[in-house]
């Protein structure tokens, strides 16, 4: 199952800086804006990112890693952007290299999924996949040795999420589930204008807040809202949910066009920590 080795990075210098002194520089400059002197970082069970180059929504994701503490293992939930498919798949890697050295893939957790039936093993997922390579530089940063399990999410019905957000709770609920960190990746709607952007996200957005991952995905079905990764969202959401968490905070909501200028084809980009 677990036969590819490293996965290469594909998108440094082009999405994030290639060189690690730079990429390093990057982050640190980034957290230094955000980070407090005496705050106490808050150890929640998943969180909510963009997927997008973090020059673009780089100070999104550093709200967020400036409020909480990474654990030992991510599991990552993403949408499937370069090989798209229904259901969770993940690759055959057994680590992910960045400009930042090795991480080492969580094989056990992937197995976990895989022998409940929730998973399938697809050597070429992360083959020209950004979604996942993107972020995890900044988990490095954040935890020196931090594991990570990808996991590609595809379209699902509202049985589907439950099924794999149920069974994502009871494998971490076999073990301590807090040395693991949901995460799920999803940049939001795209407009013309930030206003129309704000607006649809908007809607999202109070149904992460209420914890509703069913009512999440009927609102994207209601308001033909572009979410990239709302089975991901909704999967992190009900998982979370079963394993006790009720508080899902909004630590920020920007768009491309704050933060690159560009006033056309505008993407929406919120973090959020789930408690």
């Amino acid at each position: 199952m677990f036969s590819g080795g490293i996965r290469e990075p594909e998108f440094a210098g082009e999405l994030y800086p290639q060189d690690a002194e730079e990429l390093a520089a990057y982050f640190n400059r980034l957290m230094h804006d955000f980070l407090g002197d005496d705050e106490i970082p808050l150890n929640v069970q998943g969180a909510i990112l963009p997927h997008d180059s973090p020059l673009f929504c780089g100070e999104t994701q550093a709200r967020l890693y400036a409020e909480i503490s990474v654990p030992e293992r991510v599991l990552i939930l993403h949408p499937r952007t370069a090989l798209p498919g229904k259901g969770a798949a993940f690759s055959h890697h057994t680590g992910i290299r960045t400009p930042f050295g090795d991480a080492r893939v969580a094989t056990d957790l992937l197995k976990a999924l895989a022998d409940a039936g929730l998973a399938t093993c697809i050597d070429e997922l992360q083959d020209s996949e950004h979604a996942a390579e993107v972020v995890i530089p900044f988990l490095q940063a954040s935890r020196h040795g931090v594991e990570i399990a990808a996991l590609g999410v595809g379209p699902l019905e509202p049985d589907e999420v439950a099924k794999l957000g149920d069974g994502i709770a009871e494998i971490l609920n076999a073990g301590d589930p807090s040395r693991t960190l949901i995460l799920a990746l999803c940049n939001f709607n795209v407009a013309a204008d930030s206003r129309s952007v704000e607006k649809a996200d908007d809607i999202a957005l109070e149904a992460i807040e209420a914890f509703d991952a069913q009512g999440l995905l009927h609102a994207c079905k209601e308001h033909k809202l572009t979410l990239t990764g709302a089975p991901a969202v909704a999967v992190a959401l009900h998982a979370c949910k079963v394993l006790g968490c009720s508080d899902a905070t909004v630590v920020d909501h920007a768009d491309s066009g704050e933060t690159s200028g560009v006033g056309e084809d505008i993407t929406g980009y919120a973090s959020v920590y789930l408690l």
